[in-house]
């Protein structure tokens, strides 16, 4: 959600659009350059950006123009019975390897059923679906152990990010944020980023409406009126409505 309601003490001061000190976390880490915070050796990097080829394309359009299309450089279209295997053993390819009923969900098939890398390609280029984040790691480090190369970033140990030392990253997992103070003043927030107030703070909710009316939006550069805010931030639901689509 993009707006929500707060109470907070009628004399509480903060900075419109600035986040609120307590969603800040001061026991920082900066991130790792040497392996663009993935944690992962250059080796293995290069075969993880390999998987989606971002940096360079061939856009095949299987079935026209106007339908969906995959990147033909990408490996993720392209993966082996090496990755199959991988997959399969990490239970990925459900698709394939069970079947489906209303009365008992999924279930494996007997005999067993491991599919060709061709029947997973083909799945992956045109159908609905395909590989998500997980199918990427799980190929990523089979092909990268099958060539030897596999392992974490040396300078951040797979981290992906670098603490100046234990103690600091330690208090950076313990640190617990915080809220405003409470009270009986009524305030709009933000919640796009981390968290910061929108308004000032009002003495009651419908001096808060009036204002919102005025000066905020629910969405983008959508408006509503004062009692359409009054009834979204008491359902603490900010939103905007576009024909059949509703924005949050």
């Amino acid at each position: 959600m993009g707006r929500e309601l707060k109470r907070v003490s009628l004399d509480f001061k903060w900075e419109s659009k600035m986040i609120w000190k307590g969603y800040v976390n001061p026991y920082r880490s900066q991130d790792c350059k040497s392996c663009d915070c993935s944690g992962l050796n250059k080796a293995t990097k290069k075969i993880s950006d390999d998987w989606y080829s971002f940096d360079k394309s061939e856009w095949i359009y299987p079935n026209g123009p106007d339908k969906k299309r995959y990147n033909n450089l990408a490996w993720s279209n392209h993966i082996t019975d090496l990755e199959v295997k991988a997959l399969v053993e990490g239970n990925r390819l459900v698709d394939f390897t069970h079947t489906w009923t209303k009365e008992d969900g999924w279930k494996k098939k007997e005999p067993e059923y491991i599919p060709t890398a061709e029947e997973v390609n083909e799945w992956n280029k045109t159908g609905p679906f395909g590989h998500d984040s997980i199918n990427q790691h799980i190929c990523v480090e089979a092909r990268a152990n099958s060539l030897g190369v596999y392992g974490l970033c040396e300078i951040c140990e797979g981290e992906g990010r670098i603490f100046q030392s234990e103690e600091i990253k330690k208090l950076n997992e313990e640190w617990e944020s915080f809220e405003p103070p409470v009270g009986e003043g009524y305030q709009l927030w933000e919640t796009t980023s981390e968290g910061s107030p929108s308004s000032p703070v009002f003495k009651t909710l419908d001096e808060l409406c009036g204002w919102c009316e005025k000066n905020a939006t629910t969405f983008g550069s959508a408006t509503a009126t004062k009692e359409e805010w009054k009834k979204m931030l008491n359902d603490d639901n900010v939103h905007h409505i576009d024909g059949n689509k509703i924005f949050i």
